[in-house]
Protein backbone atom coordinates (compact mmCIF):
# COMPACT_ATOMS: atom_id res chain seq x y z
CA UNK A 1 0.00 0.00 0.00
CA UNK A 2 1.11 3.29 -1.07
CA UNK A 3 1.57 6.51 1.54
CA UNK A 4 -0.24 8.25 -0.09
CA UNK A 5 -3.16 5.90 -0.08
CA UNK A 6 -2.83 5.50 3.89
CA UNK A 7 -3.09 8.97 4.13
CA UNK A 8 -6.33 8.93 2.19
CA UNK A 9 -7.50 6.49 4.64
CA UNK A 10 -6.46 8.11 7.63
CA UNK A 11 -8.00 11.20 6.67
CA UNK A 12 -11.03 9.49 6.13
CA UNK A 13 -10.91 8.56 9.13
CA UNK A 14 -10.24 11.72 10.93
CA UNK A 15 -13.36 13.26 9.05
CA UNK A 16 -15.49 10.57 10.19
CA UNK A 17 -14.42 10.76 13.44
CA UNK A 18 -14.89 14.67 13.40
CA UNK A 19 -18.43 13.84 12.18
CA UNK A 20 -19.46 11.34 14.93
CA UNK A 21 -18.05 13.33 17.69
CA UNK A 22 -19.87 16.48 16.41
CA UNK A 23 -23.40 14.75 16.37
CA UNK A 24 -22.65 12.93 19.62
CA UNK A 25 -21.72 16.53 21.32
CA UNK A 26 -24.93 18.04 19.40
CA UNK A 27 -27.00 15.37 21.26
CA UNK A 28 -25.76 14.91 24.53
CA UNK A 29 -25.92 19.06 24.90
CA UNK A 30 -29.05 18.73 23.00
CA UNK A 31 -30.58 16.12 25.92
CA UNK A 32 -28.80 18.73 28.99
CA UNK A 33 -30.76 21.42 27.58
CA UNK A 34 -34.43 18.93 27.17
CA UNK A 35 -33.49 18.04 31.38
CA UNK A 36 -32.78 21.48 32.34
CA UNK A 37 -35.65 23.01 30.71
CA UNK A 38 -38.14 20.12 32.19
CA UNK A 39 -36.43 20.22 35.58
CA UNK A 40 -36.98 23.82 35.74
CA UNK A 41 -40.44 23.38 34.89
CA UNK A 42 -40.93 20.71 37.70
CA UNK A 43 -38.65 22.08 40.20
CA UNK A 44 -40.85 25.35 39.85
CA UNK A 45 -44.15 23.72 40.96
CA UNK A 46 -42.41 21.77 43.40
CA UNK A 47 -41.11 24.55 45.13
CA UNK A 48 -44.60 26.58 45.27
CA UNK A 49 -45.67 26.38 49.03
CA UNK A 50 -49.45 25.39 48.36
CA UNK A 51 -48.04 21.97 47.19
CA UNK A 52 -44.59 21.13 48.87
CA UNK A 53 -43.72 23.00 52.54
CA UNK A 54 -41.20 20.29 52.99
CA UNK A 55 -38.86 22.01 51.20
CA UNK A 56 -38.63 24.98 53.60
CA UNK A 57 -36.55 25.56 55.99
CA UNK A 58 -38.50 27.37 58.63
CA UNK A 59 -37.30 30.33 60.71
CA UNK A 60 -39.60 32.20 63.39
CA UNK A 61 -39.39 35.60 64.47
CA UNK A 62 -41.47 36.92 66.80
CA UNK A 63 -40.03 41.01 66.63
CA UNK A 64 -42.16 43.16 64.25
CA UNK A 65 -41.40 43.42 61.07
CA UNK A 66 -43.08 45.21 58.52
CA UNK A 67 -43.22 43.91 54.59
CA UNK A 68 -40.01 45.36 53.27
CA UNK A 69 -37.79 44.52 56.52
CA UNK A 70 -39.86 40.80 56.19
CA UNK A 71 -38.77 40.76 52.69
CA UNK A 72 -35.20 41.56 53.46
CA UNK A 73 -34.49 39.28 56.18
CA UNK A 74 -35.82 36.58 54.26
CA UNK A 75 -34.02 37.15 50.87
CA UNK A 76 -30.64 37.60 53.19
CA UNK A 77 -31.07 33.72 55.27
CA UNK A 78 -32.16 32.43 51.82
CA UNK A 79 -28.38 33.60 50.23
CA UNK A 80 -27.03 32.81 53.68
CA UNK A 81 -27.76 29.31 54.28
CA UNK A 82 -28.39 29.16 50.40
CA UNK A 83 -31.72 26.49 50.52
CA UNK A 84 -35.01 27.54 50.68
CA UNK A 85 -36.28 29.62 53.41
CA UNK A 86 -39.90 30.19 55.21
CA UNK A 87 -40.29 32.85 57.83
CA UNK A 88 -43.09 32.53 59.89
CA UNK A 89 -43.54 35.89 61.68
CA UNK A 90 -46.15 36.05 64.73
CA UNK A 91 -45.92 39.67 65.73
CA UNK A 92 -48.03 40.98 62.56
CA UNK A 93 -48.59 44.82 64.38
CA UNK A 94 -46.69 46.55 61.98
CA UNK A 95 -49.37 45.56 59.12
CA UNK A 96 -52.45 47.10 58.63
CA UNK A 97 -55.50 45.24 57.75
CA UNK A 98 -57.11 47.78 55.36
CA UNK A 99 -54.38 46.64 52.89
CA UNK A 100 -55.95 43.41 52.11
CA UNK A 101 -59.65 44.98 51.48
CA UNK A 102 -60.88 42.79 54.26
CA UNK A 103 -62.05 43.39 57.64
CA UNK A 104 -60.27 40.16 58.73
CA UNK A 105 -57.58 39.78 61.50
CA UNK A 106 -54.07 39.14 60.82
CA UNK A 107 -52.87 36.06 62.47
CA UNK A 108 -49.85 35.55 60.69
CA UNK A 109 -47.62 36.66 58.18
CA UNK A 110 -45.33 33.88 56.01
CA UNK A 111 -42.82 34.64 53.25
CA UNK A 112 -41.41 31.85 51.02
CA UNK A 113 -38.35 32.22 49.26
CA UNK A 114 -36.72 29.80 46.73
CA UNK A 115 -34.97 29.81 43.53
CA UNK A 116 -37.76 29.75 41.23
CA UNK A 117 -40.54 31.25 44.34
CA UNK A 118 -40.95 34.29 46.12
CA UNK A 119 -44.31 34.68 47.65
CA UNK A 120 -46.07 36.10 50.98
CA UNK A 121 -48.85 34.30 52.39
CA UNK A 122 -51.21 36.72 54.83
CA UNK A 123 -53.29 34.79 57.27
CA UNK A 124 -56.82 36.11 57.76
CA UNK A 125 -58.84 35.46 60.11
CA UNK A 126 -62.45 36.22 59.90
CA UNK A 127 -65.39 36.18 61.81
CA UNK A 128 -67.90 33.19 61.26
CA UNK A 129 -71.96 33.83 59.75
CA UNK A 130 -74.57 30.89 59.03
CA UNK A 131 -75.30 31.53 55.43
CA UNK A 132 -77.87 29.50 52.86
CA UNK A 133 -76.64 27.28 50.16
CA UNK A 134 -79.04 28.56 47.49
CA UNK A 135 -77.18 31.94 47.56
CA UNK A 136 -73.84 29.77 46.34
CA UNK A 137 -74.50 30.54 42.94
CA UNK A 138 -74.31 34.20 43.43
CA UNK A 139 -70.63 34.08 44.94
CA UNK A 140 -68.81 31.82 43.13
CA UNK A 141 -69.02 30.81 39.72
CA UNK A 142 -70.56 27.19 39.07
CA UNK A 143 -67.42 25.58 37.62
CA UNK A 144 -64.87 23.89 40.10
CA UNK A 145 -62.26 22.05 39.41
CA UNK A 146 -60.87 19.63 41.16
CA UNK A 147 -58.45 16.89 41.10
CA UNK A 148 -58.35 14.28 44.16
CA UNK A 149 -55.19 12.37 45.61
CA UNK A 150 -56.71 9.12 47.52
CA UNK A 151 -53.16 8.04 48.12
CA UNK A 152 -52.14 11.54 50.28
CA UNK A 153 -56.02 11.73 50.88
CA UNK A 154 -56.34 15.43 49.77
CA UNK A 155 -58.51 17.44 46.59
CA UNK A 156 -57.01 19.88 45.19
CA UNK A 157 -59.83 22.44 44.22
CA UNK A 158 -59.68 25.88 41.41
CA UNK A 159 -62.63 28.15 42.36
CA UNK A 160 -63.48 31.37 40.45
CA UNK A 161 -65.27 34.15 42.61
CA UNK A 162 -67.62 36.54 41.33
CA UNK A 163 -66.38 39.74 40.91
CA UNK A 164 -66.83 42.14 43.82
CA UNK A 165 -67.57 39.82 45.89
CA UNK A 166 -65.47 40.66 48.86
CA UNK A 167 -63.27 37.68 51.32
CA UNK A 168 -65.49 38.01 54.08
CA UNK A 169 -68.65 36.78 51.89
CA UNK A 170 -67.09 34.13 49.84
CA UNK A 171 -65.16 32.49 52.94
CA UNK A 172 -68.72 31.47 54.32
CA UNK A 173 -69.66 29.69 51.61
CA UNK A 174 -66.52 27.89 51.30
CA UNK A 175 -66.97 25.06 54.18
CA UNK A 176 -70.36 24.04 52.80
CA UNK A 177 -67.86 23.47 49.54
CA UNK A 178 -65.66 21.44 51.08
CA UNK A 179 -68.82 19.06 52.66
CA UNK A 180 -70.69 18.69 49.38
CA UNK A 181 -66.78 17.86 48.06
CA UNK A 182 -66.39 15.09 51.02
CA UNK A 183 -69.55 13.48 50.54
CA UNK A 184 -69.09 12.89 46.40
CA UNK A 185 -65.87 11.28 46.79
CA UNK A 186 -66.25 7.50 48.00
CA UNK A 187 -63.67 7.21 51.01
CA UNK A 188 -64.14 6.13 54.72
CA UNK A 189 -62.86 9.47 56.29
CA UNK A 190 -62.56 12.91 55.24
CA UNK A 191 -60.39 14.43 52.60
CA UNK A 192 -58.02 17.71 53.44
CA UNK A 193 -59.33 20.05 50.95
CA UNK A 194 -56.73 22.59 49.51
CA UNK A 195 -58.61 25.56 47.44
CA UNK A 196 -56.94 27.85 45.04
CA UNK A 197 -59.14 30.98 44.89
CA UNK A 198 -58.85 33.33 42.13
CA UNK A 199 -61.23 36.46 42.60
CA UNK A 200 -61.16 40.64 41.56
CA UNK A 201 -59.54 41.64 44.73
CA UNK A 202 -56.24 38.90 44.36
CA UNK A 203 -55.72 35.11 44.72
CA UNK A 204 -56.17 33.39 47.74
CA UNK A 205 -55.78 29.91 49.42
CA UNK A 206 -58.02 28.24 51.81
CA UNK A 207 -57.94 24.47 53.81
CA UNK A 208 -60.14 23.00 55.67
CA UNK A 209 -58.16 23.02 58.65
CA UNK A 210 -58.89 26.07 60.01
CA UNK A 211 -62.61 26.46 58.41
CA UNK A 212 -62.51 31.27 59.44
CA UNK A 213 -59.00 31.23 57.77
CA UNK A 214 -58.30 32.92 54.39
CA UNK A 215 -54.79 32.90 52.75
CA UNK A 216 -54.27 35.84 50.80
CA UNK A 217 -51.26 35.07 48.74
CA UNK A 218 -48.99 38.26 47.26
CA UNK A 219 -46.31 37.60 44.79
CA UNK A 220 -42.81 39.14 45.32
CA UNK A 221 -41.25 40.52 42.45
CA UNK A 222 -37.56 40.09 42.04
CA UNK A 223 -35.67 43.20 42.88
CA UNK A 224 -38.44 44.33 45.83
Amino acid sequence: MTKKRVFSYLALIVVFIAIFSGSYYYKVSFDKKNITDSNILSTALNENPLYNQTLYQVEKITEPLDEKSLIQMGNKLFVQKNRPIKIVLSNTSQFVVEDFDAPGQIQEVDYFVSDNNRVIWYKLKFKMVAVFKQNLDNIIDAKIEREVDLKKAIVYAKLQIKDEIKPESFIQYLPLIDRDINNEVDTKKDLDILFEISTSQGNYAYTNEQDNQLIKIKNIKSGE
